[in-house]
């Protein structure tokens, strides 16, 4: 895929990159041996104190002479509890990379000024609208880098300091409310949700239906922390075990796959797009 930060043409400055064409912003992402590199960086500036903490938008350092940011978002578990106290968790397709056609966690950037809350509410309404229930009770998974997810930023330069080809490298909190019954109702998908809907926690029995490891990781922790990780399989924990990739690029069955569990559960077909908004999505 041809590299988007166009400022940068000397052979030297390439980027391993992928993704899905007809991305508008954001979404070309960093492969190979750059990825680890970048990762690695992300990791460094965590132990640091570095990343991690305040503003949205952090620069951790430069890689073959590009301007490198950690990039914070807020992730959304929402889980719901039947009477007979079986669990199911609200889940998106995505449409764009990463993990494009695969299963996800609501969640995207968080604006300036925002709480990891508000930002999880916000995505939340803008990718899987729906009815919230009744909280029973919630929890917080801390802020973690998310292995992989990095990209070559291809949108117009931005306010915050971001300018085409820069590269950011997400790190993300994701809140986890627990409710009662709202699986019950529709789920409305939109913005870079190409479906959504409730799926049951016994009906995940491979961790490779979702596009990003991390994804599969938080909702597994967020199980233990909820005191439901036995409704989770065993085989849905073993192949996150065995799993060496952060980052999927589906194949045709596994994207199938994800599809089937969303339109098996209780939803909607997907609104129409809105118009764009003006923060800067996950």
């Amino acid at each position: 895929m041809t590299d988007l930060g166009g400022k940068f043409k000397n052979e030297s400055n390439a980027l391993s990159v992928y993704g899905s064409p007809g991305n508008q912003y954001g979404d070309t992402m960093v492969g190979g041996e750059d990825v680890k590199t970048i990762n690695k960086m992300l990791q460094d500036a965590f132990a640091a104190g570095q990343a991690g903490v305040g503003e949205a938008l952090v620069q951790i350092g430069e890689h073959k002479g590009r301007n490198i940011f950690e990039q914070k978002a807020a992730d959304q578990i929402r889980i719901s509890l039947d009477d007979d106290g079986n669990a199911y968790v609200k889940l998106i397709i995505r449409q764009l990379d990463p993990g494009l056609g695969l299963l996800a966690l609501a969640g995207g950037f968080k604006d300036q000024g925002e709480t990891d809350q508000q930002a999880a509410d916000r995505e939340e309404m803008e990718e899987a609208s729906g009815e919230t229930g009744t909280l029973v009770s919630s929890y917080q998974i801390d802020r973690r880098p998310v292995a992989g997810d990095v990209r070559v930023w291809g949108g117009p330069d931005r306010a915050d300091g971001v300018k085409n080809g820069d590269v950011i490298a997400m790190s993300t909190t994701a809140m986890v409310p627990v409710v009662r019954n709202a699986h019950l109702c529709d789920v409305q998908a939109g913005d870079d949700a190409t479906n959504a809907g409730w799926v049951k926690f016994s009906d995940l029995t491979d961790a490779d239906v979702f596009g990003i490891k991390g994804h599969a990781e938080m909702l597994e922790q967020a199980a233990q922390l909820a005191g439901i990780a036995e409704q989770l399989p065993q085989s849905f924990s073993a192949s996150l075990q065995a799993r060496n990739t952060d980052i999927l690029v589906g194949t045709p069955e596994q994207r199938q796959a994800a599809d089937d569990l969303i339109q098996s559960s209780h939803q909607t077909q997907p609104r129409k797009s809105a118009a764009p908004k003006q923060h800067f999505k996950k």
